[in-house]
């Protein structure tokens, strides 16, 4: 399932961890909010995204929501700059 909706970038991570099979990956991170702080989350995001994206910005996400094993969670597939304000 797909899903759209305008967030406040709060912040960006970048992450280096040890995959199963013994190699170093980057894994990478936003935190966002919505309605003045009230709901905060943080989404995973690929490399190429997470470097056009800048904190302290409202952007125009879309989502997808996944079932896995491991759990339910949301991905960042695109972000743009917002044109309104939230």
């Amino acid at each position: 399932m797909k899903l759209s909706t305008t967030v406040f970038l709060l912040n960006k991570k970048e992450n280096e961890y040890t995959a199963r099979d013994g190699s170093l990956k980057q894994s990478y991170r936003i935190t966002i909010s919505q309605e003045n702080n009230s709901i905060i989350a943080e989404l995973p995001v690929n490399q190429e995204l997470y470097q056009t994206l800048e904190p302290n910005r409202n952007f125009d996400v879309v989502c997808e929501y996944r079932s896995t094993k491991n759990g339910n969670y949301l991905t960042v597939l695109s972000a743009k700059p917002s044109k309104t304000a939230l």
